[in-house]
């Protein structure tokens, strides 16, 4: 999954929560740190929920 896909769910979708899913990186411009195991953990809870 690419990090504009993860972003997307972050900012439009709001189901990858900041603190939790990722956080910023040091500096304003650096992008953004995803915690990749709790993102698919969300990710496959959101598959299951929705069937």
């Amino acid at each position: 999954m690419s990090p504009t896909t993860l972003k997307r769910y972050a900012d439009r979708d709001g189901f990858l929560t900041l603190g939790v899913h990722w956080r910023y990186g040091a500096h304003k411009n650096s992008p953004r740190i995803w915690n990749l195991r709790l993102c698919q953990q969300a990710l496959d809870y959101r598959s299951r929920v929705k069937k």
